[in-house]
C-alpha cells in the first residue's frame, strides 16, 4: 500500500485506517461490492451504499489466501476470500442478492461492469452441460434463460445457444462468455480470452451502451466485441453469484473454486478504474487519488471517484 502522508495523524489516521480495512463506501460510486471480509455467518456484506447484502448457501467458507492485498486501485486491505466449496455437478456453493429495487438490473441500453478475482479448482472442456461455470446470473429463479438480464461465465463449457458474437469456433470450453435473454431465446458473446490454470485471475466484463460494445478483461488484457441489435430483457430477480438456477428451480453450473472482491457497477468502468488497475494520481503529487480523498487532503481533481 502506498505510504500514508505524514501530515495525517492521531484520530484522523485511526479513522482512515479503519475505513481502509472495512471498505470505503465513497470509493464504490454506487457500485455493489462484496469483499468477503466477514468472520463468519451466512450474510455477505455489500460495501457499497445500497446495502445489497447477500445470503450464502451452506457450502462456502471464507479463507485466507486472498487474490491480492491490498486491492490495487483502491488500496483496501484484503484478508479473506470466498471458497465456494464445489462438491459435484449437483452441489456447490453460491450466494443470492435480492434486487427488488432494480439496482442490479440493466436490460437494454444501460451500461454496466462486473469484475472479480477468480481461482478455479477445475478447468472446463466442451464435453457436457455440467462443464459450464457461472460467475453470476441475473434472472427470476425457476425461470428459463430466455428471461436472463445477463449471465457471466468464467468457463464457457459447451454453452453457445442462439446468436453468437465474438469468438465463433475452435472452442476449448475455457473462454469467458456473457449470455443475454430476449424473452424468447438466448444470445451470447464469447471472448477469445480464457483461463487455463489454477492461479488467481482478475476477470471483468463491461457493456458500453454508447458504442454497443462488450469488453472482456483478463489480468489487464482486453477483448472488445461489437454487438448487434438483439433484444434484451430486464427483471427484478436476484443476482446469484457462483452458480446458475434452471427453469425447474435446480441449482447447477457451479463455479469450481474461489472468488474474491466481486464488484457490479451501474456504469461502464474504464480499464484504468478497474479494481486490479494501478491507483491513479491525477495531480501528479506522488500520493494516490484514493488516499487524498480518504484523508481529506484534496478534492477529486479528475472527478472519477
Amino acid at each position: 500500500m502506498p505510504t500514508i502522508p505524514t501530515r495525517v495523524s492521531g484520530p484522523a489516521l485511526a479513522l482512515a485506517a479503519s475505513l481502509v480495512i472495512g471498505g470505503l463506501t465513497s470509493l464504490a460510486r454506487g457500485d455493489a461490492y462484496w469483499r468477503f471480509e466477514e468472520t463468519g455467518g451466512p450474510t455477505v456484506v455489500d460495501s457499497g451504499p445500497a446495502g445489497l447484502d447477500g445470503t450464502l448457501n451452506v457450502l462456502p467458507v471464507r479463507l485466507p489466501g486472498v487474490a491480492v492485498d491490498p486491492v490495487p486501485h483502491a488500496g483496501l486491505a484484503n484478508t479473506r476470500q470466498l471458497d465456494l466449496n464445489f462438491q459435484s455437478p449437483s452441489a456447490g456453493g453460491f450466494f443470492d442478492v435480492p434486487d427488488t429495487g432494480g439496482q442490479l438490473s440493466f436490460g437494454p441500453g444501460r451500461s454496466f461492469s462486473i469484475e472479480a478475482w477468480v481461482r478455479l479448482s477445475e478447468l472446463s472442456d466442451t464435453s457436457s452441460n455440467s462443464e459450464r461455470q457461472y460467475l453470476c446470473q441475473k434472472k427470476m429463479l425457476s425461470a428459463s434463460n430466455d428471461t436472463l438480464d445477463y449471465a457471466v461465465l468464467v468457463q464457457r463449457g459447451n454453452s453457445g445457444p442462439g446468436v453468437t458474437f465474438g469468438k465463433t469456433g475452435g472452442y476449448s470450453g475455457r473462454e469467458l462468455q456473457v449470455l443475454f435473454g430476449t424473452g424468447e431465446g438466448v444470445w451470447n458473446v464469447t471472448s477469445e480470452l480464457e483461463i487455463n490454470d489454477f492461479d488467481w485471475h482478475h476477470v471483468s466484463v463491461a457493456y458500453d451502451a454508447e458504442n454497443n460494445q462488450l469488453r472482456f478483461g483478463l489480468d489487464g488484457v482486453f477483448d472488445v466485441v461489437d454487438l448487434g441489435t438483439e433484444g434484451r430483457t430486464i427483471n427484478n430477480g436476484p443476482l446469484r453469484i457462483g452458480a446458475h438456477d434452471n427453469a425447474g428451480g435446480v441449482s447447477n453450473f457451479f463455479l469450481r473454486g474461489a472468488i474474491d472482491e466481486v464488484r457490479v457497477s451501474r456504469r461502464f468502468v474504464p480499464e484504468q478504474q478497474l479494481l486490479d488497475a494501478a491507483p491513479t494520481d491525477c495531480d501528479g503529487n506522488g500520493v494516490a487519488d484514493y488516499q487524498q480523498i480518504l484523508f481529506g487532503l484534496d478534492g477529486d481533481c479528475n472527478a472519477n471517484g
